[in-house]
């Protein structure tokens, strides 16, 4: 899951699902970061680096 921008009027389809932004809509959408055109979207967040850094600050807090 990626919550993006749209940096314009833009289509966006990937594996049979097609989502129309407009200009500054911000969605959450389950696409790997690597298929969207950073020329169009602008990545607010990636909920998979989020839940890497979450998992790895409770390991660090279970050791000590």
């Amino acid at each position: 899951m990626v919550k993006i921008k749209a940096l314009r009027n833009c289509r966006f389809g990937y594996e049979g699902t097609e989502y129309i932004f407009s200009v500054g809509e911000e969605r959450i959408i389950d696409v790997p970061v690597e298929k969207i055109d950073t020329n169009s979207f602008e990545i607010i967040e990636d909920s998979m680096k989020r839940e890497f850094k979450e998992k790895k600050k409770i390991e660090k807090e279970d050791e000590r």
